[in-house]
């Protein structure tokens, strides 16, 4: 059975289910989160997971005005576990609620920060059951890699930044706060959008297909996203696949552009970094490569310098650097087919790293 192609067209579903249950339960745990005098947060995972908390900073940070650190859950219990206290908050980030790293991660911040807690889609996990709140997501069982998980772990946390912000009710102006809960009811007939334009999506696996190092960059918000997307094309496309943030990489990555380079930049013109992206896309462009562009007809800086476009629907920053994560899983999935690889199967990794690897 086609497992992954059968789940990344559950997301809307899936999405829909998790919202509503952040809904029922995202409040509660942000008002034990504040009641904590928490001063700091660290979110922690691997993997996808990690890449989520990077999200996790941008919106904590800009709407609740917590100040969020990103670990993965290694270097969190061995370098940082020190600077834990009671003011101290840890999200621990696992779809499966069953990564030992992050489990381990958990155990040994409870009992030294204010508050521990589970984002995962496994209420039966471990990770659930050694948290003091639990984050849950909705997205059903999952067999092949992350899709479905990934896209509601990330809306999870945009969810609950949201919450901890309106709870908090003095860190971000109240009207564009309901303004924002209410665009997440618009995420699945985004998704649904995006995903039913698969002669679009099928054009942009065919120009990828011959792609050996694949080059992406977003800023802000769409820098996670670009971690995500490059990680899902190493495990199904098979191919070197790097992200960067967009100053970055004028920073010593430009330098290894050459004719028939291809990058690709995401974003939409609610980002306040667009022109730096404008400027990298023109060095690119310039340096010889191929620009590949997703975003909004409004970012007409961007369009205008693209090679291929993916137009993609405007919506508020981090809600389409969540969104946009749909239309690439199916671009992935047809371009690891159009290479003649099996994009269900894996070679040297696993779903969950339960134990360590030996």
């Amino acid at each position: 059975m086609d497992y992954i192609l059968k789940e990344i067209l559950e997301e809307p579903e899936a999405v829909k289910a998790s919202i509503q249950e952040g809904k029922a339960s995202y409040r509660k745990v942000a008002e034990r989160l504040l009641a904590s005098g928490c001063d700091r947060i660290y979110a922690v995972g691997c993997g996808s997971s990690y890449f989520t908390g990077i999200l996790a900073r941008y919106a904590l940070e800009r709407f609740a005005k917590i100040p969020t650190i990103p670990a993965t859950a290694v270097d969190f219990y061995t370098y940082s576990l020190d600077t834990v206290d009671r003011k101290s908050a840890v999200i621990a980030i696992s779809q499966s609620g069953e990564s030992f790293e992050t489990i381990d991660a958990a155990r040994k911040a409870k009992g030294r920060s204010g508050l521990t807690i589970g984002l995962t889609n496994n209420a039966e996990s471990r990770l659930a059951g050694i948290s003091d709140e639990v984050l849950l997501t909705a997205a059903g069982p999952e067999r092949a890699s992350g899709t479905k998980t990934v896209l509601t772990q990330m809306l999870a946390a945009y969810q609950f930044a949201l919450a901890v912000a309106q709870v908090k009710g003095t860190s971000y102006p109240r009207g564009e706060l309901d303004r924002l809960v209410g665009e997440l009811d618009r995420a699945v007939r985004i998704i649904q959008e995006l995903q039913e334009r698969l002669d679009e999506i099928k054009k942009l696996a065919g120009i990828l297909k011959d792609v050996t190092n694949l080059y992406m960059v977003g800023a802000g918000p769409f820098f996670p996203l670009a971690l995500q997307i490059t990680n899902t094309a190493r495990e199904i496309a098979q191919v070197h696949a790097y992200a960067f943030e967009v100053v970055e990489f004028r920073h010593g990555p430009l330098e290894i552009i050459r004719p028939g380079s291809t990058i690709v930049i995401i974003n939409n013109s609610g980002c306040p970094l667009s022109d730096e992206l404008a400027r990298l896309a023109a060095l690119g462009k310039r340096a010889g490569a191929s620009l590949v562009v997703a975003t909004d007809v409004a970012d007409k800086g961007l369009v205008a310098l693209a090679d291929h476009l993916f137009p993609v629907p405007a919506t508020s920053e981090i809600l389409g650097a969540i969104a946009y994560l749909a239309p690439f899983h199916l671009v992935l999935y047809h371009w690891a087919v159009a290479k003649g690889l099996n994009p269900n199967e894996f070679r040297n990794i696993v779903k969950t790293w339960t134990e360590k690897a030996s």
